[in-house]
C-alpha cells in the first residue's frame, strides 16, 4: 500500500473500499429505510458557512438490534472498516504511531445551501485521538487543513488519515453535497 503523502502526517490511500450503488439513496432524508434510528444532529448551520452539517453517529450498528435498516447499514459499514483498517495499519506504521482504540464512526453530510464557491465546514478542532480517518461516500469531497494551507480533494473510495488535533484541526468540504464517514483513533 503506498499511500499519496500531502504533508507531514497526512496521508491519502485511493481505492480502499466500495459502496453499494444504493447506498446515497438509502441514507437520504426521503428514503424508505427508518433512517430515524440513527439521529442526526446539526454541527454547522448556513449562517456560519454556506452550508448544513449534519452528523449522525453509528454506534446503534454494535448493538444487537435487529433491524433492516440498521442491518443494511451493518453490511456496508463492516467491509469499509475491514477495508480502512489495512490502510490504518499502514498508516500507523509508517508514522511510527503506536495503535490505539478505535471509535465508532459518524456519518457526516454537508450540503451546500448556496452558489459560494464551496462550503466549508469544521470537522474537528483540537479533538482528543491519534488519529483521524476520513472516508469519502460521494463522488467528491474535499478536507482542508488551514493550519498548514492543505486541502486534500477525495472520491468515493478514498481515506484521508491525520492527527486528531492541533495543527492538522480540519474542515470539511462541499461543492454540493457530500458524504463522509469519520472516525477518532484514540
Amino acid at each position: 500500500m503506498i499511500p499519496d503523502s500531502r504533508g507531514p502526517l497526512v496521508s491519502l490511500y485511493d481505492n480502499i473500499f466500495r459502496i453499494p450503488d444504493d447506498l446515497v439513496e438509502k441514507i437520504s432524508r426521503e428514503a424508505d429505510g427508518d433512517w430515524s434510528l440513527i439521529q442526526y444532529f446539526t454541527g454547522a448551520d448556513a449562517s456560519e458557512t454556506n452550508a448544513l452539517s449534519e452528523c449522525g453517529p453509528l454506534a446503534l450498528l454494535r448493538t444487537e438490534m435487529n433491524d433492516s435498516f440498521v442491518d443494511y447499514m451493518r453490511g456496508v459499514i463492516g467491509p469499509i472498516e475491514q477495508d480502512a483498517n489495512e490502510s490504518l495499519d499502514d498508516y500507523l506504521t509508517v508514522q511510527g504511531i503506536k495503535g490505539g482504540q478505535t471509535n465508532n464512526y459518524d456519518l457526516i453530510r454537508i450540503t451546500k445551501l448556496s452558489e459560494a464557491t464551496r462550503s466549508v465546514v469544521l470537522g474537528n478542532r483540537l479533538q482528543e485521538g491519534l488519529v483521524a480517518e476520513i472516508c469519502c461516500l460521494s463522488d467528491r469531497g474535499a478536507v482542508h487543513f488551514p493550519s498548514i494551507d492543505e486541502t486534500v480533494e477525495m472520491s468515493c473510495g478514498q481515506v484521508v488519515y491525520a492527527p486528531g488535533g492541533f495543527p492538522y484541526e480540519h474542515q470539511l468540504c462541499s461543492d454540493n453535497q457530500t458524504t463522509y464517514l469519520k472516525r477518532l483513533i484514540r
